[in-house]
């Protein structure tokens, strides 16, 4: 299953070069407590090793890089990808529930 999720500021939105992190954590505070912290803390496990099984794409936009930070304007979208539909149903709930996220 896949998300797209197109976001939209009243601003012009920074972000760091290196983002992979900030979309990660931005994922995970969407989610709902519980289930944030069984796929961070415990994943799936696969011969002893564990796996997220969710997966995001890079960031979908106009993206000028202005020293070490992305400058994205007001528009960007991502695409949030996992087999597993219960996280995806619940981000996507989440975010309807929230008309406003913040990129930490």
């Amino acid at each position: 299953m896949r998300l797209k999720i197109n976001f939209s500021a009243q601003h012009s939105i920074r972000i760091p070069i290196h983002y992979n992190y900030t979309i990660q954590g931005l994922i995970y505070r969407l989610l709902d407590q519980s289930l944030a912290k069984k796929i961070h803390d415990k994943g799936f496990l696969y011969k002893k090793r564990p796996f997220k099984l969710f997966t995001f794409s890079r960031i979908l936009g106009k993206l000028r890089k202005e020293n070490k930070v992305f400058n994205l304007g007001c528009f960007f979208s991502i695409y949030i990808s996992s087999p597993y539909e219960e996280m995806l149903q619940n981000l996507a709930l989440n975010l309807m529930k929230n008309s406003e996220v913040r990129l930490d």
